[in-house]
């Protein structure tokens, strides 16, 4: 069975999330999981969650890191966690107007 390190998709629609997962190389993405190795915000660029030394243990057990997860390791290497300034979210909402207001032109 080989194993691999890649990003499993959480979140809802426009708010991605993701977690760093063990997985058999076979299964879909966001299949069943062998572990949890950590949490990434990719809207705010930031790590919520991570652990090292279960990813380093994987690895030694002959685990290969997709591109995107060694993306995520390297920035944990680099900043470690809870990084980057939380960036609000503007959600658009429709506003009623009346009849009157919308014949009257711009």
């Amino acid at each position: 069975m080989a194993v691999h390190i890649r990003l499993s998709r959480a979140g809802r629609k426009g708010i991605p999330m993701y977690r760093l997962v063990a997985v058999d190389s076979r299964v879909k993405r966001d299949g069943k999981v062998l572990a949890n190795l950590g949490t990434y915000d990719a809207l705010n660029g930031r790590i919520l969650q991570f652990h090292d030394e279960l990813l380093n243990a994987w690895v030694q057990k002959g685990a290969l890191l997709t591109d995107s997860a060694k993306k995520v390791h390297k920035l944990y290497k680099k900043d470690g966690i809870y990084t980057a300034p939380v960036k609000k979210i503007v959600i658009n909402t429709i506003v009623s107007t009346t009849k009157e207001e919308a014949q009257q032109p711009a």
